[in-house]
């Protein structure tokens, strides 16, 4: 039960396009991942590369904080503490960035078979 709370503990549980900002750059990111194409499939597939890209960028920011803390750290505590944190970040980002490798490859292969209405 402790482990389904981490997320939401670490910052990382919020809806990507939770903001006017983050629904901007989702949007806009989407739209250059698509490359243009007007294909349905397409773009659904940029917008899901598009999270998990936003998603992988926001669990770096937070790691990068966890590492600033750990050099911050004035005792052996909050040393071994912070390296506890760091250690469950590095899982947070190779889940992250085989998500977005992932969906990188759904969005490829939409494009080679999309059919684009003129």
């Amino acid at each position: 039960m402790r482990s389904s709370r981490n997320s939401y503990r670490h910052g990382l549980a919020a809806k990507i396009s939770a903001t006017e900002d983050e629904h901007r750059k989702l949007d806009t990111l989407a739209r250059r991942l698509a490359d243009g194409s007007n294909d349905y499939w397409v773009g659904e597939a940029a917008i899901h590369a598009a999270e998990n890209f936003l998603y992988l960028q926001r669990v770096k920011t937070k790691k990068a904080e966890v590492i600033e803390g750990l050099l911050k750290a004035t005792s052996a505590e909050d040393f071994q503490q912070g390296a506890r944190e760091l250690a469950k970040f590095e899982t947070y980002e190779r889940k992250a960035r085989s998500r977005w490798k992932r969906s990188q490859r759904d969005l490829e292969a939409r494009k080679a078979t999309a059919i684009e209405v003129v």
